[in-house]
C-alpha cells in the first residue's frame, strides 16, 4: 500500500494500467482501483491552482513598457454569418392537376450576411446587408464603423 502511495505522490497523472505496471505486480485494474480508494486517493478533473505556472498580464519576453498590448480592451474579434433562401426547398407535392404552392422568405432567392465586432464591452458595429458581402464592403464597414475617427 506504501507502495502505491509513493507512486501516485511522485506521479499524480498516471493512469490505472500506468500505475500498475510501475508498481510490477501482476494484478487486474479493479485490484489497483481498491488499492487507491482505501487510501482515499481519488481522481481529479484538473490540477490545483497551485501545481499551474502563475498568469501574467504580459507574454514571457515582453518589455513591459507603455500600453499592454494584452490588455482584453484591445481585443476586437470579427464573426460573420449569414442567411440565404437558398436553403429553402425548392420541390413539393401536391394532388394532380393543382399546383403546389409554397413560401420563399422575402419572396425572392437571397442572401443576407451578417457582421459584427465583439469587444468587451459589447457587440459593436453591427452590419446587415441585402447581398453577399464583399470585400469592399467588408473594407468600408471596417472603416467606418471599427476605426476610430
Amino acid at each position: 500500500m506504501e507502495q502505491v502511495r509513493a507512486l501516485v505522490t511522485a506521479q499524480p497523472d498516471l493512469t490505472s494500467a500506468e500505475l500498475r505496471q510501475a508498481l510490477g505486480v501482476e494484478c487486474s485494474l479493479t485490484a489497483v482501483w481498491r488499492a487507491l480508494r482505501r487510501l482515499n486517493l481519488t481522481r481529479k478533473k484538473s490540477w490545483s491552482r497551485k501545481n499551474k505556472p502563475a498568469l501574467t498580464s504580459s507574454p514571457p519576453g515582453s518589455t513591459g513598457g507603455g500600453a499592454d498590448p494584452w490588455a482584453l480592451s484591445r481585443f476586437v474579434f470579427l464573426d460573420e454569418s449569414g442567411f440565404t433562401t437558398k436553403l429553402t426547398r425548392q420541390w413539393g407535392r401536391a394532388p394532380r392537376g393543382q399546383r403546389c404552392v409554397g413560401h420563399v422568405p422575402t419572396g425572392q432567392w437571397q442572401t443576407t450576411p451578417c457582421v459584427g465586432a465583439l469587444r468587451v464591452t459589447g457587440l459593436t458595429a453591427p452590419l446587415v446587408l441585402d447581398g453577399p458581402l464583399t470585400t469592399a464592403a467588408f473594407r468600408a464597414s471596417g472603416a467606418q464603423l471599427l476605426v476610430p475617427p
